[in-house]
This record gives structure tokens, C-alpha cells and sequence, in this order.
């Protein structure tokens, strides 16, 4: 046998056993893929069956990048939507944490408190020698059980109260991962409703400018960063590339630019750390509050936040929309409830219909730029 029919027969052996491998892998990969929706889990796996049954049927080298091309984005796609179920299931979670803490210092403290007042008394007691100084003890014993009777049955209030916000939180775990994120309709973006995970540790003031000391979150074809490290949220850029889009979609869109006022003083006054919770938590605020599965919120740069909101509404019914479930100013507590902090939030609701995209790019920055010249 000629030497070169020897080594094509062996290129072919090889390759067969290459493709029996990666088949292998491919099936492996349907099997065990993590299963947060039985309708996207089952979609998931008829799409690798599909794409196994391409490359069983001996395709030619065009057929194999075709297929390749669409194993990788069907992957992809999957992979993203197991991400944000992990995440929410995470933030959810620590949420659940902070409160169970801060119940914990809030019960913590009580018992402090109480156990001072009746040692106070003991001290009252000890020291009582005459029938008018045991007749003040007593009132004074008498008041202090009856401040320490109110005070069990609030804490038997909030502990119920607690309880009840922790089984609904837990229910909303729950549901979340039975049914997994949000599907955008027939020809619409593959982008979901974000849910900020829990703000990381600050490095510094910057945290809350444009740019943050954390490493960058890169998309998986290695381009520019997405993510916001802070909040969690999609940048400014991602923000700008979906605004370029907004004209092929299907629907009525509207941008909705949010910045939160006084930043740099309450840097300032509270620090960094404080600062970064404060943008987080307002984040987490206009998702929760705002926010419907085919819209997206954006970090767009500091204190400044872009939503694309899909409405059938008119201007004015979106302006009120935005106005009545997103305050201009509220409350936020911070450290356990020992920090109340006023938080004022300007708004501007930028219908996308008339103008083209570069004009709401620029619509956005000036309304930004004029709320940072205000302070």
C-alpha cells in the first residue's frame, strides 16, 4: 500500500476518533447542563442533538463551522442565562443574611439594655435600708418590668414581622429558580432584567466615578469590559450599543436617565464605602421598583443610570410612571437601620421614536452634565 494512502487512512482514523470524542463531550455537556428552566433545559438539549446529529452525518468542512458557529452561541446563550439565575440566587441570599444580622445586633442591643436597667435595680435594692427607700425601689422595679414587658412584645412583633419578609424573600428565591430570567419575545434582545449582586468592598473614591479599582468583567469573545464592577449592571457602552438597536426592534422604547444628587457630599461626609452601598442600593431600587422582564437598566457613568423601558404608553404616562414608582427622594438604611441616610434622585423619561440614536446619546449626557454642574 502506498505511504500516502497510509497516512490518509490514518488522518481519517483520527479524525473519527476526534469526532467520536467531541461527540462524547457534547452529549455529556446536554446531560449534566444545569437545570434552572425545564422549557430552556429541554430547548437546550434538543439544540445539542441537533448539533450532534450534524456532525455525525460526516458534513463537509463548511457544514462543521456552520454547526460550530451555532453550538457556540446556543452555549453562550445558556451559560448567560445560568449566570443570572446564580447571581440572583446569591444576592438574594445575602439580603437574606443582612437582615438575620441586623436582627440579630437589633435583639442583641435589647438584651444590653434590659439587662442594665435590672442590674440598676439590684444596685437600688442592695443598697435600700428604710420602708421609703423600698417603696421607690418597688416603683422603680415596677417600671422598669413594665418597660421590659413593652419591649418583649415589640420585639415578638418585629420577630414576626421579620419572619414574614424572610419567608416571602424566600418564596421570590424560589420562584426564581424554578422558573429562571425572564425570555425576551420572538426577535428581541437576548439581554435580562439585571439584578445588582452585593456591592463588593470599596478600594477607593473612584468607586463611584466612572471607573472602579475592580478587574473589568470581559465578554466571552475577549472585547471591551460590560460590566460594571460595582453595581453589576451593563456599562455605558453596552448602553449606547442597545440605544443603536433600539430602531430594529419591534415596540415602543424609552430611555429613562437617572442621577443620583449629592454623591460627592455624601463621599464625603460618610466615605467611600458608604457611597458605593448608597449607589448600589439605588440600583437595586430602580430594578425592583421600575424595571419590567423586557426592560434593562445601565450603569452609564458615577451616580448617573439609563434604563431602556419598552412601553406602550404615551410620553406623559411613562413620565408618571417613572415619578410615581421612583421617588425623587427616600430613605435608605444603612449598617442595620443605625444610618438613615435622604437620597435625591432627578429623572428624565427621553422618548426614542423621533430621534436618532446619536441625538439620545447626546440628550442623555446633557441631562447628566447638567446634574452634575448642580452638585
Amino acid at each position: 500500500m502506498p505511504t500516502e494512502s497510509l497516512e490518509s487512512s490514518a488522518s481519517v482514523t483520527e479524525l473519527v476518533a476526534w469526532m467520536d470524542l467531541t461527540c462524547s463531550l457534547l452529549d455529556a455537556l446536554a446531560t449534566h447542563a444545569f437545570r434552572w428552566n425545564q422549557a430552556d433545559y429541554e430547548s437546550f438539549r434538543e439544540g445539542m442533538k441537533e448539533t450532534l446529529q450534524t456532525l455525525k452525518n460526516q458534513p463537509s468542512p463548511s457544514s462543521v463551522l456552520i454547526a460550530a458557529g451555532t453550538l457556540a452561541q446556543r452555549i453562550e446563550h445558556y451559560n448567560h442565562g445560568t449566570q443570572q439565575v446564580v447571581e440572583r440566587s446569591v444576592g438574594e441570599l445575602r439580603d437574606i443574611i443582612r437582615i438575620l444580622m441586623s436582627s440579630v445586633d437589633a435583639t442583641r442591643a435589647g438584651y444590653d439594655d434590659s439587662a442594665a436597667a435590672l442590674q440598676q435595680i439590684e444596685e437600688v435594692v442592695g443598697k435600700t435600708q428604710t420602708a421609703e427607700e423600698l417603696r421607690v425601689a418597688k416603683v422603680q422595679l415596677t417600671h422598669a418590668l413594665s418597660k421590659l414587658s413593652e419591649k418583649t412584645k415589640e420585639r415578638k412583633q418585629e420577630t414576626s414581622d421579620l419572619l414574614g419578609k424572610l419567608q416571602q424573600r424566600v418564596q421570590v428565591l424560589e420562584h426564581a429558580s424554578a422558573s429562571g430570567p425572564p425570555q425576551p419575545p420572538a426577535g428581541a434582545s437576548a439581554e435580562k432584567k439585571p439584578v445588582p449582586p452585593a456591592p463588593p468592598e470599596p478600594h477607593s473614591a473612584e468607586d463611584i466615578g466612572p471607573s472602579a479599582a475592580d478587574p473589568p468583567v470581559r465578554q466571552p469573545n475577549g472585547g471591551e469590559p460590560r460590566l460594571d464592577p460595582l453595581t453589576g449592571l451593563l456599562n455605558k457602552e453596552a448602553a449606547e450599543d442597545a440605544i443603536l438597536d433600539l430602531r430594529s426592534k419591534p415596540g415602543q422604547f424609552y430611555l429613562a436617565a437617572f442621577y443620583v444628587q449629592r454623591m460627592a457630599r455624601l463621599n464625603a461626609r460618610y466615605g467611600d464605602k458608604v457611597a458605593n452601598e448608597l449607589l448600589f442600593l439605588c440600583a437595586q431600587r430602580l430594578v425592583n421598583n421600575l424595571l419590567h422582564p423586557n426592560d434593562q437598566l445601565y450603569r452609564w457613568r458615577g451616580p448617573a443610570f439609563v434604563a431602556v423601558l419598552e412601553r406602550e404608553d404615551g410620553a406623559q404616562d411613562v413620565q408618571r410612571e417613572v415619578r410615581q414608582r421612583i421617588e425623587a427622594r427616600f430613605q435608605c438604611e444603612l449598617r442595620g437601620g443605625a444610618l438613615l441616610v435622604s437620597i435625591e434622585l432627578a429623572s428624565s423619561v427621553i422618548p426614542t421614536g423621533k430621534g436618532a440614536p446619536h441625538e439620545l446619546i447626546e440628550q442623555v449626557d446633557s441631562f447628566f452634565n447638567l446634574q452634575s454642574a448642580r452638585g
